[in-house]
């Protein structure tokens, strides 16, 4: 993320405390503290625990003012009623971005430290979640989260409202052969919600595609425009849960949110450019073409239609539209007229003709697509 968006050094960030760090075996502070260890982040990382001295090789802060390092970003993996105190200390320590993690009820949530967020964020302060997995940025070895091991490096952001379907995406993504520049699990969004996110994803330059998981929709305005930004330059896939009043009930106990029951929202994130899938099926089946993608500006292309006129009509839109269209040349005339029986081999678009069957439709189609020159 090589530009000044407001969320840059949340996710590139140069230094990161964090606070409830421990190493107690079986806690929400060992598992997050050495996922982040293990990950060989180049941001410096601090444990802050006042119960411990030192934790692994690391010197471990009574404190967070303790620190005398400036402090990009504050985790907190502690319980919800220290956040009070916590936040406190981040104020004074003029931290910027806080990640609240997850692993304790709702019900924790009390008034109290709600109240602790709303001051903090008063304050200028950019807080994920509370109740998030965390958040990754694999380029950076940023592994915040409670998942073991980062995925590949790559140029899919992913958001996702659900932890679960974020680990099945994950194996999607990496067997389609990508990886990821992002992986952002918003939680209940007190203060930065997706379309903060989706924003960011927009202007950063490693992303190339934004897959969504969204049960809920904050800010729908943001986050439309957020979105029709980003879809101008990338494909923006979204998979929404809870689109039938079948899980309706249960998108209001994940989320607190109703479903889409008019289909408003549907048809605004549609105008507003987003593929919208219904499965976990198709959003595969999206990331594979994603991955499959070629830079149509880049090669020359071939063109196929099965009618005299529409020839004419596809070069002319090719060349309003700036593309290339490659011109055979011997070889690849010579297979098309003795194996394809193409009458005119030389001519491109190609005209295959009213009678070439399926099969030999696809034979052609994948023999020119593997041509040196051929781009699509």
């Amino acid at each position: 993320m090589d530009f000044n968006h407001y969320l840059h050094s949340l996710f590139n960030p140069r230094s990161v405390a964090i606070i409830g760090a421990s190493a107690r075996s079986g806690s929400f502070g060992t598992l997050i503290w050495k996922i982040a260890k293990s990950a060989s982040p180049r941001a410096r990382l601090f444990p802050v625990n006042p119960k411990y001295k030192t934790i692994g090789r690391e010197t471990s802060y009574a404190a967070l003012t303790d620190i005398k390092e400036d402090v990009d970003l504050a985790v907190l993996v502690c319980p919800p009623s220290v956040y009070p105190k916590a936040l406190e200390n981040c104020l004074k320590k003029g931290v910027k971005n806080i990640l609240l993690c997850g692993g304790f009820p709702k019900s924790d949530l009390t008034e109290p430290v709600l109240e602790a967020i709303n001051k903090t964020t008063a304050a200028g302060v950019r807080i994920v979640g509370p109740q998030s997995l965390g958040l990754m940025t694999p380029s950076e070895g940023l592994n915040l989260s409670y998942l073991p091991s980062l995925p590949p490096a790559g140029e899919v952001g992913l958001v996702s409202q659900s932890p679960g379907l974020s680990c099945t995406i994950i194996d999607y993504v990496t067997n389609a052969q990508c990886g990821f520049s992002h992986v952002i699990d918003p939680g209940f969004e007190q203060v930065l919600t997706v379309a903060d996110y989706v924003d960011m994803l927009a202007f950063d330059r490693k992303t190339r595609c934004i897959v969504l998981y969204l049960e809920s929709f904050q800010q729908p305005r943001k986050l439309l425009s957020a979105i029709r930004l980003a879809a101008a330059n990338k494909p923006v896939i979204l998979l929404k849960g809870g689109q039938t009043p079948g899980s309706a009930d249960i998108v209001i106990n994940n989320s607190g949110a109703r479903e889409d029951e008019d289909g408003v929202m549907k048809r605004a994130l549609v105008r507003a450019g987003a593929l919208l899938v219904t499965s976990l099926k198709e959003l595969n089946y999206a990331v594979q073409a994603f991955a499959m993608r070629k830079d149509l500006a880049s090669g020359e292309l071939y063109g196929l239609v099965n009618s005299k006129g529409l020839d004419s009509l596809l070069a002319d839109h090719a060349y309003n539209n700036d593309l290339r269209l490659a011109t055979p040349d011997s070889t690849v005339a010579k297979e098309l007229r003795d194996k394809y029986k193409i009458t005119f081999p030389y001519a491109n678009p190609v005209n295959m003709g009213l009678d070439m069957d399926a099969a030999t439709i696809v034979d052609l189609t994948d023999y020119l697509l593997n041509r040196p020159e051929c781009s699509g």
